[in-house]
């Protein structure tokens, strides 16, 4: 026994119970008047030796229930102890994986950040610089289409006429929008890493550099330019680098310049499911709510989608050529997934 007081508990055990049945009765046998001739007498008698048997014989059953109570207690405790301990040593070791986790996500983002941001050098073995100027006209379309194509996308930079701001076309191929630029009197310059396109971008008099197009952007005195341009660089790239890629044009602009950039429509659904994966040194597709909302998220204003160029404007089904108002929006969505915009433009401002 440790002298602790007995709890509730224990008092109503039976052996608990007898113990002090058998006190109560031993104090009614004893407390008597005749003094100790008479307790003397009393204690000596068979009876009083039975009594007294049974008060022990609980009182040692009363005992042994605090200590078995105190035991099981010790051992609770001692087993609540063992299995907070354990709790802790699984807590060290998820911190220990997250800790881990972070640094193998870290390494990645790293790794990525390295790769060949013009997403057309890493492809030389399948085609090469001159492999993919002849890919490009085939499938793309000759030089006098594009130009046609692209000269509506002037007006997103008409404010540029006569500026001393230039803008830089990045991945500017065989310089289509530059020759576009160079007869509306916008100063311009392209940057290509294809030495064949260089070329023959050169070859039409046009002030292009042989170079990656994002060391070349981030290399731009802050600034400077009032427009950064890319048709059909985006879905080139992997995401990180186009983050920086928006994030170097956010800071080579000058205030008030313009970002205009074209790539694929997914949404588009015989470019998202079929003639996306044509060109083998395409990643992946661009959706243009998300190519909007990151463009937004980098810290430009104005933020403006354009889709252009339907497959075949023929082919879409306007409300009011069907009779059924359900039949109607069912059809002119078909319709412009099958024969809509095949590209679309995001157009930004710097504040």
């Amino acid at each position: 026994m440790n002298g602790r007081q007995p709890d509730d508990a224990l008092l109503s055990t039976p052996a608990a119970v007898q113990a002090v049945a058998a006190r109560e009765y031993a104090a009614d046998q004893f407390v008597t008047r005749d003094g100790a001739r008479g307790l003397a007498k009393r204690v000596a008698s068979p009876a009083a030796r039975k009594l007294l048997t049974r008060v022990i014989t609980a009182l040692g059953m009363l005992s042994s229930a605090v200590e078995r109570a105190e035991s099981d207690r010790v051992a609770q405790s001692r087993e609540t102890s063992a299995d907070l301990a354990a709790l802790l040593a699984r807590i060290d070791d998820l911190e220990r994986l997250e800790l881990t986790r972070r640094e193998h996500v870290r390494a990645l983002a790293d790794r990525v950040d390295t790769l060949d941001p013009s997403g057309v050098s890493s492809d030389d073995d399948i085609l090469d610089a001159d492999g993919y100027v002849e890919f490009e006209r085939r499938f793309r379309g000759s030089r006098e289409s594009i130009l046609e194509r692209q000269r509506d996308a002037v007006q997103w930079v008409s404010s540029l006429v006569g500026s001393d701001a230039p803008a830089l076309d990045l991945g500017c191929g065989r310089g289509e929008w530059l020759q576009v630029l160079k007869e509306s009197s916008v100063p311009a310059i392209g940057v290509d890493s294809n030495t064949g396109m260089v070329e023959a971008a050169r070859a039409a008099g046009l002030d292009v550099r042989l170079g990656d197009l994002l060391e070349y952007l981030e290399a731009v005195e802050p600034g400077t330019l009032g427009a950064v341009t890319g048709f059909h660089v985006a879905e080139h790239l992997p995401l990180p680098v186009l983050r920086r890629l928006i994030d170097a044009a956010f800071v080579a602009l000058r205030p008030g310049g313009i970002l205009l950039m074209e790539t694929p429509n997914p949404m588009n659904i015989v470019v998202g499911a079929s003639s996306f994966y044509l060109d083998p040194t395409h990643l992946r597709p661009v959706h243009p709510h998300f190519f909007q909302f990151l463009v937004e998220h980098r810290g430009f204003e104005e933020v403006h989608l354009h889709y252009v160029h339907p497959a075949d404007a023929s082919g879409i089904v306007g409300p009011d050529e069907v009779d059924s108002a359900a039949a109607a929006r069912v059809l002119e969505a078909a319709s412009h997934a099958i024969f809509g915009a095949q590209d679309y433009l995001v157009v930004a401002r710097k504040p």
